[in-house]
């Protein structure tokens, strides 16, 4: 989709092309690796993003491939954004340890900024809405 409008918008809107994805049909928690860094750059995008799932069965096949993709996009000169979700049974969900593993994920992973929007309200500690950006 992002291809419709490179073109037109190219070095006037910063653009991340996002590149892996899933479904809702999906019942694994992985994604399949759909674009790369030369995708981006011939869309002439700013950066790459990347969605992992720590705790899923597939997080360390995942973070080999943000791995990979985070060299590849430096060496470029694009930005890394990771959006990390945790997923999993054995994740201890309590907002402290999730934040802290979700930013050793990111930290591991190279990327470049952050943009996290926290789940339920019980884990803000019943504050609606808490969320945090640094890019």
């Amino acid at each position: 989709m992002i291809a419709q409008g490179a073109d037109t918008f190219a070095g006037q809107i910063p653009t991340i092309l996002k590149c892996n994805n899933s479904n809702s049909l999906a019942t694994n928690k992985d994604q399949a690796v759909t674009a790369g860094v030369k995708d981006a750059l011939r869309l002439g995008c700013a950066a790459v993003g990347f969605t992992i799932y720590p705790g899923s069965e597939f997080a360390f096949a995942q973070m080999e491939e943000l791995r990979e993709l985070t060299a590849e996009a430096k060496d470029a000169g694009l930005a890394v954004v990771v959006w990390s979700y945790p997923r999993g049974p054995n994740l201890d969900r309590a907002a402290e340890n999730r934040h802290r593993y979700l930013r050793l994920c990111r930290a591991n992973g190279g990327a470049d900024g952050r943009q996290h929007h926290q789940g339920e309200a019980a884990d803000r500690g019943g504050q609606p809405g808490s969320r945090e950006k640094e890019l």
